[in-house]
């Protein structure tokens, strides 16, 4: 979620899944593929659109074409007079739908990000599902000890020794 704090410029929102699978380990990050998006502006009411990724295409109800950063400003800013301030905000988030593509947003978390410069931005990456932590692969690691060793001394009690 980004929200322009120091201007009231626009609101947006995307949100993207990943295939749901198996890990060992937690997963510090995704690449999306696809990404629903919900923006408002000043003059509009809340719009939707589909972000493809990594072929960074979009499709709305009315329009679908390549998603590019004029695309975004034009989601977010409509038309705005002060273009040279306003790009600095469309490129911070246009970053974001980047670093979705390729893997690089910031790591899952329960809290919120919070991003001051260029724009002052408020991320929630969220890892939602079941994960297993590193604790349970310790006391899954001591069990099997144990059961090993007692094991062992139950047979060589029962075999005489």
């Amino acid at each position: 979620m980004f929200d322009s704090f120091e201007e009231p410029l626009y609101w947006l929102h995307f949100k993207g899944r990943s295939s749901p699978g198996w890990y060992l380990r937690q997963p510090t990050n995704f690449s999306y593929t696809r990404l629903e998006v919900e923006w408002a502006d000043e003059s509009s009411g809340r719009q939707h659109a589909t972000v493809t990724l990594p072929a960074f295409t979009y499709r709305t109800d009315t329009a679908r074409g390549a998603f590019t950063q004029d695309v975004l400003a034009g989601w977010l800013l409509g038309t705005v007079t002060n273009r040279i301030r306003a790009s600095q905000h469309v490129d911070t988030v246009f970053g974001y739908f980047q670093a979705a593509a390729d893997g690089s947003l910031p790591r899952p978390r329960h809290h919120s990000y919070y991003v001051e410069q260029p724009s002052r931005v408020r991320i929630q990456h969220f890892l939602l599902g079941y994960g297993v932590g590193s604790t349970v692969y310790i006391w899954l690691a001591v069990w099997l000890f144990l059961v090993v060793i007692i094991g062992r001394k139950i047979l060589r009690r029962s075999h005489g020794g």
